[in-house]
């Protein structure tokens, strides 16, 4: 059997035994380098496997509900399960639940969200800032956020937003574009939630009929276990009472104070230039160039010598023994398919 062996290696040149255990050689050190040196993508997983498994042995808790920012399709059961667990963050606004419509009639009040945005230039930011805050401080409103900064030389941009009562949005609106020397852009949206608002109504007017119901059968519950199940019952419904409350709150707040941005961009100015010209500072700004681009290129070279070619060299390998055994099979298959002699031709008649 050794013999055999031997005499199956023979037939390979010497050259491609080489390449051989090189190429061996290179995976057995892949190997061992996975084995002592994990990828950061195991330990971040090995993490994730952690914190999940401390999260808080809860009943009821469920951390999808927790950590994503969507609505289920089972909102209902969700929300029971945020209620009766403990709080471990904080719930989002849930959405208009079904079943508990209001009618809008002509007697109600419209709720409109009504935004604004505008893109002005003008001659400082600085100074149109200032006056934007006076525009909503005189319209019975507040500066909700500013910010102004530099560009390039002197000149400055900048951002106001600022909330105004919804019936002066439009008289603040115009008093924000008198101040400008070019009106870029101007945009003005409003979104009616009046069902939504009417609504939310509804539904707590439900909820509070519900746990109105509960609280008189607390007053005649005997034994300790209908004690608790009504208080159980009692959490439920005051936890629904609360997350609707906060959304009729949000709404409230939105339609009773309208949203105005405004962006702000100066005149551009031509300046000329102060200092002289001097041809000493531009060749050695030249010259720093000059030697920073050399650098470059030798970090890229040297980079290029030890990772790219070492990197490189397996895979040259097995193709150049992908090359080799196909060759070797090519010239195998010629010699007994295609070397036979081909018969005489017959003699011409």
């Amino acid at each position: 059997m050794d013999e055999k062996i031997k005499e199956f290696l023979d037939k390979f040149p010497r050259s491609l035994k080489i390449a051989g255990i090189v190429v061996l050689v290179f995976v057995a050190v892949a190997i061992v380098s996975a084995i002592l040196f994990p990828s950061p993508r195991s330990a971040s997983y090995d993490l994730a496997v952690r914190e999940e498994a401390a999260a808080p042995n809860v009943p009821g808790y469920d951390a999808s509900v927790t950590t994503s920012g969507s609505y289920p399709n089972n909102y209902g059961e969700v929300a029971q399960k945020r209620v009766s667990a403990p709080s471990i963050m904080p719930s989002p606004i849930p959405p208009t639940e079904p079943g508990y419509q209001g009618k809008v009639t002509s007697e109600t009040q419209k709720k409109v969200i009504k935004t604004g945005d505008l893109s002005l230039v003008v001659g400082s930011s600085t100074s149109a800032t200032e006056t934007i805050g006076t525009i909503a401080k005189t319209n019975g409103g507040f500066v909700l956020s500013s910010n102004v900064y530099k560009t390039s030389g002197s000149q400055e941009e900048g951002y106001v937003s600022i909330k105004v009562p919804f019936e002066k949005f439009e008289g603040a609106l115009g008093d924000i574009k008198k101040i400008a020397a070019q009106i870029k852009s101007e945009t003005v949206t409003a979104s009616d939630v009046t069902q939504e608002y009417v609504d939310l109504q509804a539904q707590i007017k439900n909820y509070e009929s519900e746990e109105a119901q509960y609280r008189e059968i607390m007053k005649r519950a005997v034994k300790i276990s209908d004690v608790l199940e009504v208080q159980s019952k009692l959490s439920e419904v005051r936890g629904r009472i609360d997350m609707v409350q906060g959304r009729l709150n949000y709404l409230a707040s939105q339609t009773d104070m309208s949203l105005i941005t405004v962006r702000l961009s100066e005149t551009p100015v031509v300046t000329l230039p102060q200092d002289q010209w001097q041809i000493t500072t531009t060749v050695k700004e030249a010259l720093n160039d000059l030697i920073l681009t050399a650098q470059d290129f030798v970090d890229w070279l040297i980079f290029f010598v030890i990772v790219t070619i070492p990197s490189l060299i397996p895979v040259i390998l097995i193709l150049w023994l992908i090359y080799y055994v196909v060759k070797s099979l090519w010239r195998r298959c010629k010699d007994k398919c295609w070397s036979k002699k081909e018969p005489p031709l017959a003699p011409a008649k």
